[in-house]
């Protein structure tokens, strides 16, 4: 039930003296999935649209994940030297190695189409 003093994704509950948050939430969620066009599956007219689709998308994937992986590899020759040289290596540890994983697993979810 709402009241016309309070907006109208804010619903006031009139049995417990307070407004109903959780209306909002899904409201919100709802015009996300609606306007995101989450709930949506991609559809292909033929066999070789859907090939091709995927074939791109694993060709990117191999991309990514090369890129990836290079990112880790030259953050570990990176940090060697930099150990190797007595330096502090704490942020090239972490931000490449960060960014590498993060490449490989979005290259992961391409190549397999999930």
């Amino acid at each position: 039930m709402s009241n016309r003093f309070y907006p109208r994704h804010l619903s006031f509950d009139f049995r417990r003296n307070r407004i109903d948050r959780n209306h909002f939430v899904c409201t919100k969620i709802r015009f996300n999935c609606v306007f995101l066009n989450l709930n949506t599956m991609k559809t292909f007219n033929s066999v070789a649209e859907k090939e091709e689709y995927y074939a791109k998308r694993r060709k990117k994937g191999l991309i990514v994940g090369a890129v990836g992986g290079a990112i880790l590899g030259g953050g570990f020759v990176l940090q060697y030297i930099l150990y190797m040289t007595g330096h502090s290596f704490n942020g090239i540890m972490y931000s490449l190695t960060t960014i590498g994983i993060c490449l490989v697993m979005y290259a992961a979810v391409e190549i397999f189409g999930w």
